[in-house]
C-alpha cells in the first residue's frame, strides 16, 4: 500500500489490502469510503465463499481525485489525475483522468406484484 503527499482519508473509510492499492498526491476522500484489490472467488457452490480463493488485484486513485461518501472502489480499479467520483459510486474498472463519474438513476429489476 502505497500513499503520496497530502492524502486526507475521511472517517469509516475501509481499505482493504492483500495486494497493491496506491493513492496519489493530493487525493482524499468523505466518509464511508471503501477501497480493496481483492475480490472473494465463488466458482464452486460446494465450498462456503469464504473458504475459497481471494482473486487479487491492483487498485489505483490517481493524484488530485476526490472520491464522494460511500463510494466503493474496487479490485482492478484505476482512477485517473484530477477526477472525482460522486457519492455511492461503485467503480471496478478505469476512470479516465479529468472526468467525473456519479451515480445514475435507480434501474427498475422487478414490477412488485
Amino acid at each position: 500500500m502505497e500513499f503520496g503527499n497530502r492524502v486526507n482519508i475521511g472517517h469509516h473509510n475501509e481499505i482493504s489490502c492483500f495486494n497493491d492499492i496506491k493513492v496519489g498526491d493530493n487525493s482524499f476522500t468523505a466518509a464511508y469510503v471503501y477501497i480493496g484489490d481483492y475480490s472473494h472467488s465463488f466458482t464452486d457452490s460446494e465450498i462456503p465463499v469464504y473458504k475459497q480463493e481471494l482473486k487479487l488485484g491492483k487498485t489505483e486513485v490517481g493524484a488530485n481525485v476526490w472520491i464522494g461518501r460511500g463510494a466503493m472502489i474496487l479490485k482492478g480499479s484505476l482512477i485517473g489525475d484530477n477526477s472525482i467520483i460522486g457519492a455511492n459510486c461503485t467503480i471496478s474498472n478505469h476512470i479516465d483522468k479529468d472526468k467525473i463519474a456519479v451515480v445514475s438513476r435507480p434501474t427498475i429489476i422487478e414490477k412488485k406484484k
